[in-house]
């Protein structure tokens, strides 16, 4: 396999599906600087209010302008305004079923209530129904569009694998 350019990663794709999980394991490989979206888009204070949209993206091209970073997150508007500085895209594409499952195995994470967990599995069973930027065609339309490398994950397995391929580029 030819080597590929990891300086500057997006991973996109639906709660659930292991974009954080991904992303820290390329950032403890790589060394490189990881930015959660939902660490920009959300206040300190949980998951309850949202920062203006002009001060994320902000933030995001921020980051952006570095040589080396990992940036992760389910918001596709986010992405389409760092793409022209991403050299890697990896697309999470797993299934509703499994992504509700493994956030069930997670459990609620930032004082999460019963409440927001149940909507938070609402959310992700709705990835292929739901309509906007954080929807399913719309992270396959960014895909296709996306000019750099990128590679579409269907499954933990592919997620691993990917890893065994960065741990042996990045050993040389």
């Amino acid at each position: 396999m030819r080597r590929c350019d990891f300086n500057r990663i997006v991973v996109i794709g639906n709660s659930g599906s292991g974009k954080s999980w991904l992303a820290e394991q390329l950032q403890r490989e790589t060394g490189m600087k990881w930015t959660d979206w939902d660490s920009i888009h959300w206040l300190a204070d949980g998951y309850n209010k949202a920062r203006e949209r002009t001060e994320v993206i902000r933030m995001a091209k921020e980051v952006a302008v570095g040589d080396q970073w990992i940036m992760e997150g389910i918001y596709g508007w986010i992405a389409t305004e760092i793409a022209d500085r991403a050299t890697m895209l990896l697309w999470l594409d797993i299934g509703e079923e499994e992504c509700v499952a493994n956030i069930r195995q997670r459990g609620p994470r930032g004082g999460a209530s019963e409440q927001s967990f149940a909507d938070l599995l609402a959310w992700a069973d709705s990835y292929c129904t739901r309509d906007g930027s954080s929807a399913r065609i719309f992270h396959q339309s960014f895909f296709e569009g996306f000019a750099g490398a990128k590679l579409r994950l269907c499954s933990r397995k592919e997620a691993r694998d990917l890893m065994e391929m960065v741990m042996r580029q990045f050993s040389y």
